[in-house]
Order: C-alpha cells, then structure tokens, then sequence
C-alpha cells in the first residue's frame, strides 16, 4: 500500500491521505510520520516518546465521528482531518514573535 503525498521540498506543507496513513503498520506510520516531522519542523529531533504519544492521538481522533485535530512537534505543526494528515512548519510561538524573531 503506498500513501499518496507531494514531493517534501521548499518547505511546503507535506500531505497524506488519512485514510491510508492509518490503515499502515504502526512502525510505518510512526517513521512516515517521524520523517515528515523533521522535513517540516525546525527545533531538532523528533523525540520517539512524544512521537508515539502523538500518533496514539491522531489515531484515536480519527476514529470519532469527526476527526479534527492540531498539535505541534519539534517545530512541525501536525493536522489531522477525515482526509487529511498535514504536517508543515509551526507558526512562531508568541514570545519569538514579540522579540521580533
């Protein structure tokens, strides 16, 4: 089974088919997902705990009847919708961006 997504390049959001992205094995998922985190974030490794934490949650959100769903790691701004896993850099939080960072 392959999941559909863009070439990763230009900093541009990285996007994948929801439905397929959750039928993948768990370690498949989890290293997809690793890897478009550090493609798109920009504070460092992603670290495996809170990496698996998060996939635990964007599963069990697209199991409800309407999956919405946004969270940040390592830099990366993660969305989850019925047809969509989006993952793409995080906005600047509040205090770098009153510092004029």
């Amino acid at each position: 089974m392959t999941v559909a997504a863009l070439p990763w390049r230009d900093q541009r959001p990285i996007t994948l088919n929801t439905e397929k992205f959750v039928r993948l094995p768990d370690e498949i998922a989890q290293r997809l997902l690793s890897r478009a985190i550090a493609q798109a974030g920009n504070e460092g490794p992603v670290q495996l705990a809170k990496l698996e934490a998060l996939y635990d949650v964007l599963r069990e959100t697209y199991a409800t009847k309407t999956p919405r769903l946004r969270r940040t790691l390592a830099g990366a701004l993660v969305t989850l919708t019925r047809d969509r896993l989006v993952v793409e850099r995080a906005p600047p939080r509040a205090e770098a961006r009153n510092k004029g960072l």
